[in-house]
């Protein structure tokens, strides 16, 4: 989605984390520092919700794409899979990443 989750979407005019409809206080880092330093999201401490103009929503989705690709760059990091209902680290793990894959599409709302 463009306008929602982490990676955060970025301008492409600016190159900086698209405007939030809250004022959350972040501090970001990551490739493309388009992710938070949140330990989790779990519960009611989701990821804000952005202002992603819908003229600039592709954009934003390509945008993120390119983050998780360059997040997933390295093998060997640590990956962190944690339990849904009470938020922690279930399994622990440090993979080779194989491949990111995005379906094709026309990118407007969504990309799976």
């Amino acid at each position: 989605m463009p306008d929602e989750g982490t990676p955060y979407a970025l301008s492409n005019i600016t190159g900086n984390v698209d405007p939030f409809y809250d004022s959350p206080s972040l501090t970001y880092t990551g490739p493309y520092n388009s992710f938070d330093n949140n330990v989790s999201h779990y519960g009611s401490n989701r990821p804000s919700k952005q202002k992603v103009d819908e003229t600039q929503a592709a954009n934003a989705i390509l945008m993120k794409q390119r983050s998780l690709r360059a997040l997933f760059a390295d093998d060997g990091q640590r990956v962190e899979i944690t339990d849904v209902e009470f938020d922690t680290a279930s399994i622990v793990c440090f993979p080779r990443v194989i491949s990111i894959d995005f379906t094709e599409g026309i990118y407007i709302n969504k990309c799976d």
